[in-house]
Formats: C-alpha cells, structure tokens, sequence
C-alpha cells in the first residue's frame, strides 16, 4: 500500500455528491499532467498526493520507488481533477485510459458502469471485452454518454452495445 486507505474524505459540514471529499489533514493533492506539470481546476489528469500518510518507498524496490515518487509526490495511477471548492473526484486508473478520436482520456469504467449496474450478463460480457476493442470502436463508445455521463436511453445503449459485441465476434 502506497498511502493510507484515506487521502480525502466528505465531512458532515463540507460534503458534495459524487466526489471523494476534500483533502484530509496535512495531505497535498495535485492534478497533473504525464510531465508533471500542475493542471487547472476541474482538469482531468493524474492524482498525485504528498503528506504524512504517503510511503517512503517500495521495501527494497527502489526501481518501483523511483518511479512512483517524483520529488516527493507519489503517483497514485488514478485519474481524477479538483473542482473550484477543493473537491476531489475520482474518475479511474490512469493505467486503463482509453484515448478517444479527439484525444481526449477517459475510464473504461464509466462505459462499464451503466451496463453492468443492472444486468450481470453484460456485467460479464464487458469483462471479457479487451481495450483493443475499446481503442477500434472509440466513436461509437462515444455515443454511449452524454455530455452528462450516462445516456437516459437505455434501448440507444443496448443497440450500440450489440453493434460493438458483433463486430468483436
């Protein structure tokens, strides 16, 4: 374990739905860019943490040590960004990014999530679908959300799910 189970947590007093909470006591969070550049509020980019909770270094790993922590900041692999408030919002591991056709990154999680929510057929099925799969067919993956998140129209999901599982077959 790199860090303590607890890097932010909402509070009876500071709280806000669908993110992990503000830093706890003591702990620097940054949202960064693969260059380590810090990035603007409400940007996507790597999670990367510094405090009293984060480890000193992999036992008798310094390879793996050198390069999780940089300068003191342990790369956590998560992919998250920081609202204007201080939140933090956890949206995957950066090391299972899908690239779009614009570039931009994202979780395969959220593509799994609203499928495998309600139906364990696909909940299975979607474990089984490789990022090849994922990085071939990005521009219909893209249809599978709104601007929002999740796509209301689940009979729209179910269709563009079998034109995807037809085409891996």
């Amino acid at each position: 374990m790199e860090a303590s189970p607890i890097i932010s947590a909402n509070s009876q007093h500071a709280h806000k739905l669908g993110s992990s909470g503000k830093p706890i006591p003591r702990m620097e969070i940054m949202i960064a860019d693969n260059k380590m550049n810090l990035l603007p509020v409400g940007e996507k980019g790597e999670i990367i943490i510094r405090g009293g909770n984060v480890m000193k270094g992999y036992w008798k790993n310094p390879e793996a040590t050198a390069e999780t922590i940089v300068d003191g900041w342990l790369h956590t692999g998560d992919m998250g960004y920081l609202d204007a408030d201080g939140y933090l919002y956890v949206l995957g591991r950066t090391k299972a990014l899908l690239i779009s056709n614009n570039g931009e990154k994202f979780s395969p999680e959220g593509i799994e999530e609203p499928f495998s929510e309600k139906n364990g057929l696909v909940n299975s099925t979607m474990k089984i679908v490789k990022h090849k799969v994922y990085e071939k067919y990005a521009r219909e993956i893209e249809l599978l959300h709104t601007t929002e998140g999740k796509c209301s129209d689940s009979e729209k999901n179910l269709g563009v799910l079998a034109r995807l599982l037809g085409k891996y077959s």
